[in-house]
């Protein structure tokens, strides 16, 4: 999280600063200008009120995952959903084409997987929250009941992301041979 907030904030621009044998300087892409992820690096991650120069966006994550998949020296920045649905034949073009990397608060290196988020290790990690200024029940609130109900969390789940109103399972494996007879 140190290295990402330094990149953010400008004081590491090459990738050599980052323990690479390279030299070259670190190309930061998001998917647009006025992405929920880029006000989120900046307030809360980088808190700073510009990114500098070599940070820029493109049009969607889509330009993103081409953008890095094109040029060795890139490192894009998009939301874990766009990534995240094994069955969603974009979402896997996506994975074929890029590395996702891990990233440590402390010491531990997590990816962002649906259990990491959970039980919030991933750093990244953000809340999402709808809020209405309907003076009265209309579209937008009826938006939230159905974000809310069992179908909509679903739908919450089955984009990588943890759902509010539903139980997550996390799944252990143990690893210990069974001994018949004991």
């Amino acid at each position: 999280m140190d290295q990402i907030r330094s990149l953010l904030q400008g004081k590491i621009s090459t990738w050599s600063e980052l323990g690479s044998k390279k030299k070259a300087g670190i190309e930061i892409v998001f998917d647009n200008p006025n992405s929920g992820l880029i006000r989120h690096l900046k307030d809360s991650v980088a808190k700073v009120d510009k990114l500098p120069a070599n940070c820029f966006a493109v049009e969607n994550n889509q330009a993103v995952i081409d953008f890095v998949s094109k040029n060795e020296n890139a490192l894009g920045l998009i939301g874990l959903e766009w990534i995240s649905d094994k069955d969603d034949s974009t979402s896997n073009t996506f994975l074929n084409k890029i590395r996702v990397m891990s990233v440590a608060g402390d010491s531990t290196h997590f990816k962002p997987y649906q259990a990491y988020l959970a039980l919030k290790f991933y750093p990244l990690a953000r809340t999402i929250t709808i809020l209405s200024r309907e003076a009265r029940a209309g579209l937008g609130s009826g938006f939230m009941v159905f974000v809310a109900s069992e179908g909509g969390q679903r739908i919450v789940l089955k984009a990588g992301l943890v759902p509010v109103t539903m139980p997550l399972r996390v799944v252990e494996i143990n690893q210990t041979p069974f001994q018949i007879g004991d």
